[in-house]
């Protein structure tokens, strides 16, 4: 069974999972938000087509996408881990909608 706290990696070293998106703003935390983020990214970027496909259901792609991260050694805050991954996928969608608003003038 998989630990919340922890994860083996390929060689079977035991590592602490990262705790992610947990709201705090340590420099450290704010490493790791970056670094899950970019994962994150990587991982929608690789499933483009099914987020882009209006015949798929999303609750199946945040599932997927919540335990590739869980995987890759981040912890995801919460209980509902598929609800956190949306959010994040709404949150910048919005801050890069807004960025490119303001800046479409330039």
């Amino acid at each position: 069974m998989e630990s919340p706290f922890y994860y083996v990696s390929e060689t079977e070293e035991v590592i602490p999972k990262k705790e992610c998106w947990n709201g705090k703003k340590t420099a450290t935390q704010v490493a790791i938000d970056a670094e899950a983020t970019e994962c994150f990214l990587g991982l929608l970027k690789d499933k483009w087509a099914m987020l882009s496909d209006s015949k798929t259901g999303k609750r199946q792609l945040w599932h997927c996408i919540a335990t590739e991260l869980e995987e890759a050694g981040f912890s995801i805050r919460g209980s509902d881990k598929i609800q956190m991954c949306k959010t994040k996928w709404e949150n910048l969608r919005k801050v890069y909608r807004g960025y490119i608003s303001k800046n479409i003038d330039l």
